[in-house]
């Protein structure tokens, strides 16, 4: 009967202990992600902006700096944060659109380009499956400016897939200015739609999660 009664005790602590275990955070770790290489990019690919009831779809083109280095972050079972100005973009230009797309320009360069965040899969040290990006801060806030429509005003975030090479820019709202008419940033397209950009990044961007 002790016996029993000594295997019912072991058999209840062992419930109470895997409990625990399944129940128990994960802990947030220090550590840094690795970018590079360092030097000049260009992305590239097909967007829209509707303003009112016109939609102007050009072909975009970025350039830019990257910055290579260990950023702090931290990391979180298979995510990572941080906030961390990994570049900036100092030129953009529009083509092979609307007729308007001549008309097009952006103001406010160079606009920062800040890595907030991501995820990856496996053991670290291990590649970034997605880096979450934002473009434009409260000094250089992003101005997509055309002659007839005005001024599109606001930060654009996007999420980096390293192993394609593409960062993916989801429809957003943006600020309308000179007139303030709201402004909706999205995929090509004719008219207003809720499609992504999708730009080709040159060179193959590495990221790390030390």
């Amino acid at each position: 009967m002790q016996f029993n009664s000594a295997i019912r005790a072991l058999l209840g602590a062992t419930a109470v202990a895997a409990a625990f275990a399944v129940s128990a955070p994960v802990m947030a770790q220090a550590t840094t992600v690795s970018v590079s290489p360092g030097g000049t990019f260009t992305a590239t690919g097909a967007g829209a902006i509707t303003k009112g009831t016109t939609t102007i779809s050009c072909t975009v083109h970025f350039s830019g700096n990257l910055v290579a280095g260990a950023y702090p972050a931290t990391v979180s079972g298979t995510t990572f944060s941080g906030s961390s100005q990994v570049g900036s973009v100092t030129a953009a230009s529009f083509t092979a659109g609307s007729l308007l797309c001549g008309s097009s320009s952006a103001a406010n360069l160079p606009w920062n380009v800040i890595a907030t965040g991501g995820t990856f899969t496996g053991t670290r040290p291990a590649p970034a499956d997605t880096v979450n990006l934002t473009f434009g801060n409260t000094a250089n806030t992003i101005d997509l400016r055309n002659t007839s429509i005005g001024d599109c005003l606001g930060n654009v975030v996007g999420v980096l897939h390293p192993a394609t090479n593409s960062i993916v820019i989801q429809a957003q709202a943006m600020t309308g200015a000179n007139p303030t008419t709201a402004c909706h940033l999205h995929g090509p397209g004719t008219s207003d739609n809720n499609t992504a950009i999708t730009l080709t990044l040159s060179p193959s961007t590495t990221v790390t999660v030390n």
